[in-house]
């Protein structure tokens, strides 16, 4: 292992470590301002009671205070429990979420770069006019956020026509309209980025080469195009997996899905502080993996990154 990969691995994990604990100092804080506290009832507790537990559980320390005994839990490998459900950990609450919102984002994120893969193509066949119509038109779906795209299904294919079910009942129909709220966005995003770039190859010498050769434009559009294009497609979808995380935090929330957004949600208007820092993070870990993960698969698909770092 060269001393440029150490290196490398070194800031890695330098940066990730203090992203995050920005981001656990960062929540504490938040917690704090927002009004209210974890023990507020509908009959008020005595305040002598309300001090006690408030000690017991640490919040009558500073910001800081609270992080570093939240970190030092953590490297012990210590979640800790819920402040509203004190008989339940952290990390089954963040469990029995996790399989649901990752399910639902690689579902999405699957079936966008899918499409995305078979439209663009698809367009290049078309004329230069019908393909400007296209591109209008993916541009005004990549405009719009999740939170419209959401209702707007769900009245249309769950409420008008009845299609889908707007609800869980079970089926797997039930996760049709959650999976087009959550893809539409990113799809069209992603559609964008792959025109670009799958087109501009088109024009290369390469591929001009090899149409007056005879090969047919099939081959052409869907081997050598698509290959010259995975690289930035590749850059780019790290970003797009990013939209569909945002989107599917969105969605859970509207939808009523029982996934990690929706509690973190609950944890936020419950005051649960151990809940909204454990699934706070657990977003972040899971954003700085998808990052870096496709960070290092865009580097083993470009030759010219191998070529600058050989030593």
């Amino acid at each position: 292992m060269n001393s440029h990969v150490i290196r490398s691995l070194a800031g890695w994990a330098l940066n990730i470590s203090l992203s995050l604990l920005c981001l656990i100092f960062l929540c504490f804080t938040l917690l704090k301002v927002l009004p209210g506290s974890p023990f507020d009832e509908e009959i008020p507790l005595s305040p002598v009671i309300q001090k006690s537990l408030e000690k017991d559980w640490g919040l009558e320390k500073d910001s800081f205070s609270q992080a570093v005994s939240y970190t030092s839990a953590l490297l012990q490998g210590k979640w800790g429990v819920s402040m509203s459900k004190p008989t339940v950990q952290v990390s089954d609450i963040i469990l029995r979420g996790l399989r649901t919102t990752i399910f639902l984002n690689l579902a999405a994120f699957t079936l966008a770069v899918t499409l995305s893969l078979l439209v663009t193509g698809l367009i290049l066949f078309l004329s230069e006019p019908a393909q400007r119509k296209f591109v209008t038109i993916l541009t005004g779906m990549a405009s719009l956020p999740s939170f419209f795209w959401a209702p707007l299904l769900v009245f249309i294919f769950g409420d008008y026509l009845g299609i889908f079910p707007t609800f869980d009942d079970g089926t797997w129909l039930a996760w049709c309209l959650p999976l087009f709220a959550i893809v539409v966005r990113p799809w069209a995003t992603l559609n964008l980025v792959l025109y670009e770039t799958w087109s501009a190859s088109m024009k290369s010498r390469v591929l001009l080469f090899a149409r007056a050769k005879g090969i047919r434009k099939f081959q052409i559009v869907f081997s050598h195009g698509l290959r010259l294009s995975l690289v930035t497609f590749i850059q780019k979808a790290g970003q797009i997996f990013l939209q569909v995380i945002v989107g599917s935090f969105v969605v859970e929330i509207l939808l009523g899905i029982n996934g990690l957004a929706n509690i973190l949600f609950k944890g936020l208007s419950q005051r649960d502080y151990t809940v909204v820092v454990g699934i706070s993070l657990t977003y972040c870990i899971f954003s700085i993996v998808i990052t870096q993960t496709m960070e290092i698969l865009s580097r083993s698909f470009d030759p010219r990154w191998e070529l600058s770092h050989e030593q």
